[in-house]
């Protein structure tokens, strides 16, 4: 069954300094929680990933990136941390030089509803988690 996840988060920082971490694709580790490390070719992205269950493993995606319309659209092709599949993400910045909002959403395909829930619980926490991150990065731009 397909399902999604839809989140909302409130960056004190600028668009154009929060979109710097995220454009390019590289570089996540540094505020993604889950990620130890990254590698990017072209619009493919390579990710050392830690799996809910503590384990590492590597997480293969294809990605698109608008500067214009600060959107970032990712599709996960290879990974087994969670169980699911079929995985799109989208993340749309919208702000100006005071602040901005962090519209990140992803759907999955889950075998079961007990499956989505857990999934929904652990990703929620990891992209309140990203967004303090990209805050913190963004704040620290300001300040060099």
């Amino acid at each position: 069954m397909k399902k999604g996840i839809q989140t909302r988060h409130q960056i004190n920082a600028p668009i154009e300094s929060v979109w710097s971490h995220i454009a390019t694709g590289a570089q996540w580790e540094n505020w993604l929680p889950i990620l130890s490390g990254s590698k990017v070719s072209g619009n493919t992205r390579t990710c050392n990933l830690f799996g809910p269950d503590g384990h590492e493993d590597v997480l293969q995606e294809s990605f698109l990136a608008s500067n214009l319309e600060k959107t970032f659209i990712y599709q996960i092709n290879q990974q087994q941390s969670f169980p699911a599949t079929d995985i799109v993400g989208y993340m749309k910045l919208e702000g100006d030089e005071k602040a901005t909002t962090l519209h990140w959403s992803v759907e999955m395909s889950v075998k079961s509803e007990e499956d989505f829930a857990n999934i929904q619980t652990q990703i929620s926490f990891i992209y309140t988690e990203a967004a303090k991150q990209l805050e913190a990065l963004a704040a620290d731009k300001l300040l060099a």
